[in-house]
């Protein structure tokens, strides 16, 4: 998967900001503001593990082996496709909340 996603993308962007910390973030924002009356102390577990996407965006760019033009590929691969699986896990949970 990892080289396939590096062939895909020119640079894989890190796993535990993109499938982990984006999608966590994502959630704890909707819930933040989503519908109903959702409170800041839900939203706080979500939100404290999307902290890992910037740590790890943090992460990529202390490596100083690594070219600039490498690193913020990767940061940016992760944001949008972070972005992309937190809306999805986001449409996901809200359908089982309102079947179950």
């Amino acid at each position: 998967l990892r080289l396939m996603l590096e062939e895909l993308f020119g640079a894989r962007p890190r796993f535990k900001e993109f499938l982990f910390g984006y999608p966590l973030l994502v959630v704890g924002l909707a819930r933040l503001r989503g519908a109903g009356t959702p409170t800041a102390a839900d939203a706080r577990p979500w939100l404290l593990g999307g902290l890992v996407a910037y740590i790890s965006v943090v992460n990529t760019f202390a490596h100083a082996h690594t070219p600039i033009d490498i690193s913020v590929l990767r940061a940016f691969h992760g944001l949008w496709l972070g972005l992309l699986a937190g809306f999805l896990l986001n449409v996901v949970i809200r359908r089982l909340q309102r079947s179950g």
